[in-house]
């Protein structure tokens, strides 16, 4: 039983650890399991006007100061990945543990249209990434998120 405990107060999951989220009810939920009961006892899920929504990785995550990042994006469904320092398209089979969320309105208008389905894309950009290593993105297959806050250039690559 005290074994049992001690696995479920610290921790025994593989995903996010607490120290990665801003907020105390949500580093506590991300140690208690109690998402058996509602929505809101994930980390990072409020209700909001009784539906279950989802806090932005910003507004979820503790994350880094922003900083000038430079680099590929490839944008589509359930893709976001981001390979820094790059200028060139990655191979296809060559794989990012980061995760970018880029909000198409920081894209120019004729960017934002060619990426509208998904791109690749060089990205010169103003940028925070989460501060904790974990699990983010689609399935939880990265070990970090790159936040784009601005964007200083844009070149769409395929």
């Amino acid at each position: 039983m005290t074994v049992a405990a001690s696995l479920v107060l610290g921790g025994c999951s593989e995903g996010t650890p607490p120290s990665a989220y801003q907020h105390a009810r949500d580093r506590f939920f991300a140690t208690v399991p109690l998402t058996m009961f509602d929505d809101d006892f994930y980390p990072c899920f409020r209700t909001v006007d009784g539906q279950p929504a989802r806090l932005s990785a910003a507004d979820c995550y503790r994350l880094t100061a922003p900083r000038r990042m430079r680099g590929v994006a490839r944008t589509g469904f359930e893709t976001g990945s981001f390979y820094p320092g790059r200028t060139t398209l990655p191979q296809a089979d060559e794989r990012s543990d980061l995760w970018i969320e880029l909000d198409p309105r920081v894209l120019a208008p004729d960017v934002r249209r060619s990426c509208a389905e998904g791109c690749a894309v060089y990205l010169d950009f103003i940028g925070r990434r989460t501060a904790v290593r974990g699990r983010y993105g689609h399935m939880g297959l990265a070990s970090h998120i790159v936040i784009v806050d601005r964007v200083l250039s844009a070149r769409v690559l395929d």
